[in-house]
């Protein structure tokens, strides 16, 4: 299989989103379809996924389990979610911790 993906949306390949299996010395297009939803999709054998042209973004879904995978972008955001989440927690439990040593001293 050859996947090709223009995130420039088809200014390049004409297309966002084209896959090509060989198939007897020859590169043979595979089959995209468009969703309901707007999203290009085309399934990967070789891969068990769909590799899909969503929101302007080259995207993984799993049709075994009916969800998208996770990018780069996405988990990054989670990571700095939950960074920013435990430094919060972080700073509480001092700010209490100094609470009960004021306490302590009284």
């Amino acid at each position: 299989e050859y996947w090709r993906f223009d995130r420039t949306g088809g200014e390049f390949y004409q297309q966002p989103l084209a896959g090509d299996r060989l198939e007897n010395g020859v590169y043979q297009p595979m089959d995209l379809t468009t969703e309901p939803d707007g999203v290009l999709k085309g399934y990967s054998p070789s891969m068990k996924l769909s590799l899909c042209w969503r929101e302007e973004m080259l995207v993984f879904f799993d049709p075994n389990t009916g969800e998208y995978l996770r990018n780069l972008p996405q988990t990054q955001a989670d990571l700095r979610a939950e960074q920013a989440a435990r430094q919060s927690a972080e700073a509480r439990i001092r700010q209490l911790e100094e609470r009960l040593r004021d306490r302590g001293r009284e």
